[in-house]
């Protein structure tokens, strides 16, 4: 291969010299004209390069200024990026060497290429699409890193890879963690508390209610709670399965607060049918009170005991 290089190289370098010295009859000015002819054919190229780094230059020092103007407000610097890139006519998602993925096999092709790369997909937070192919082939790889931009809700892969999981469930196969797991804060696509109160706020009619329903629940609470002290709104940060009926502007059914746990391991389905019965369990109990008699209530924590005496292990 280097001598192919070496042979397209030097014949022509060869030719245009000898041509050079049977118009000058002189071996050293043929070179000298030689020279100023690879320079003049290269410096289209060089006035590029030195355009294109001096606009590089010129970009990094307007994101460095985007970055100090707006250190405390992440939703501002985020839009302030956006009118820079789109001012100067940049697409940061569009660049030289990019190769989509159309299809599935297009995507799990990737996978049998051994060629260093860098796989851009979106994570569902794991728990679905083609990131799990993707993570099933790397992860086990000491050479390779798992790069996070986005949050990772607590139950799922992306939370349990980020928090250290040693090994993870991938299609029936259990995967050694072995990649370098790391995490890029501040490119989340959800607007921040600001952002949110700052929409709230632009409605010219006050919302009747406010529903709180993604988030951690330490945040969903508070974010909750500044809403109904601060803003004077009716807030709420309902559990999952609860109903509000928009007719009757009423709560039909207000689910028990049951926290989302981290994944620790795989539950059967026999398991998880009973995980479902306490949880439908807890929810009765807590609907009962100012519902049920005194005397109901008594029989059914008999009931509930009994059982509990029962199965007890």
């Amino acid at each position: 291969m280097f001598a192919q290089i070496g042979y397209y190289i030097c014949v022509p370098f060869a030719w245009l010299t000898r041509m050079f010295y049977s118009l000058t009859g002189s071996y050293g000015v043929a070179l000298i004209l030689f020279t100023l002819l690879v320079k003049l054919v290269l410096l289209p190229f060089q006035l590029k390069s030195k355009k294109s780094m001096l606009r590089m230059n010129r970009m990094q020092g307007k994101i460095k200024d985007i970055q100090t103007r707006y250190a405390n407000n992440q939703q501002r610097q985020q839009e302030a990026m956006q009118e820079l890139y789109m001012k100067e006519g940049i697409n940061p998602i569009a660049f030289s060497g990019l190769k989509l993925s159309i299809t599935s096999e297009e995507s799990k092709a990737i996978n049998f290429d051994e060629t260093p790369k860098v796989i851009i997909s979106a994570s569902g937070m794991c728990d679905a699409g083609r990131i799990r192919h993707h993570l099933k082939h790397n992860l086990w790889r000491e050479e390779c890193t798992i790069l996070f931009v986005g949050y990772q809700s607590v139950g799922t892969l992306g939370r349990a890879l980020v928090e250290g999981a040693d090994e993870v469930k991938l299609f029936g196969e259990t995967i050694q963690v072995r990649a370098q797991i790391r995490k890029l804060a501040g490119l989340s696509g959800h607007a921040d508390k600001e952002g949110l109160i700052e929409w709230i706020q632009a409605f010219e009619e006050k919302p009747k209610k406010v529903f709180v329903v993604h988030g951690e629940d330490s945040a969903c609470t508070a974010f909750t709670e500044c809403l109904k002290i601060e803003y004077g709104q009716r807030a709420y940060a309902p559990y999952s399965g609860t109903e509000f009926d928009l007719i009757s502007n009423k709560f039909t059914y207000e689910a028990a607060p049951v926290a989302v746990k981290k994944k620790t391991k795989p539950v059967t389905g026999v398991f998880e049918r009973l995980l479902a019965s306490a949880r439908r369990l807890l929810a009765l109990v807590t609907k009962s009170e100012g519902v049920m008699t005194n005397k109901d209530m008594a029989k059914f924590a008999d009931q509930i005991n009994s059982l509990c005496d029962k199965w007890e292990i």
